[in-house]
């Protein structure tokens, strides 16, 4: 959570003012705004703990603020990167069109993803560094992963239910249910149907017309 000093620099009260003159503009938190982004102690690659703080930056810079709410902004910002153990040096970020101008220079190179696993991964490509291949960084680290609980698919035939077999001369169905498995159940006609009993009618159909017991 974030300290008290924090808490009153991010009031909505400090969202904007107006005077006889002018409009004054200041960056708009929540009330209920916290200090969480990714910590820099994450084992994530380092581009995406940066996402974040480059958008802090970037929205320093390319808001009208007057003097007092920059400064009262770059001491939120350091707050948050205080908070979640991050270096504080001076950012001093691209303009959005000098950033778009960089991505079309780059658009017509080759992107490659790599799992991140580690400082392991950077060693592998750091190799690609002087070739025409963009490196792009993956990680299996994330909510949905650790969240999602993946429950197996069971099958379909060692369950209970309701069945079809269909005859494959005439094509007419049978329809069963069981409370055992199904493939139990159709255990149970394969045995009937080679031992010439008449336990069961869709074996008895097959024998009165001699169609063999389809696989």
């Amino acid at each position: 959570m974030l300290s008290m000093g924090l808490k009153e620099l991010a009031l909505p009260g400090h969202f904007h003012s107006k005077t006889p003159h002018k409009l004054i503009i200041s960056v708009y938190r929540k009330p209920n705004f916290t200090d969480s982004i990714m910590p820099y102690t994450s084992n994530h690659p380092e581009k995406h703990k940066y996402a974040a703080v480059k958008f802090l930056y970037n929205r320093l810079n390319l808001y009208s603020l007057q003097e007092q709410e920059y400064k009262q902004e770059r001491i939120v910002i350091h707050y948050i990167l205080r908070n979640n153990s991050f270096p504080i040096t001076p950012q001093n970020q691209l303009p959005n069109s000098t950033a778009r101008q960089q991505l079309t220079q780059t658009s017509s190179l080759k992107w490659v993803t790599f799992t991140y696993i580690g400082r392991e991964t950077l060693y592998i490509t750091n190799s690609f560094k002087h070739t025409e291949l963009k490196i792009e960084f993956l990680s299996n680290n994330n909510i949905q992963n650790l969240l999602w609980q993946r429950i197996p698919i069971p099958d379909k035939f060692s369950s209970s239910g309701v069945y079809k077999l269909t005859c494959p001369g005439c094509h007419k169905a049978y329809i069963g249910q069981t409370r055992l498995r199904i493939c139990t159940d159709f255990k149970e006609h394969e045995t009937v149907f080679y031992h010439n009993s008449r336990t069961s009618n869709f074996a008895q159909h097959l024998q009165v017309r001699h169609i063999p017991l389809a696989p």
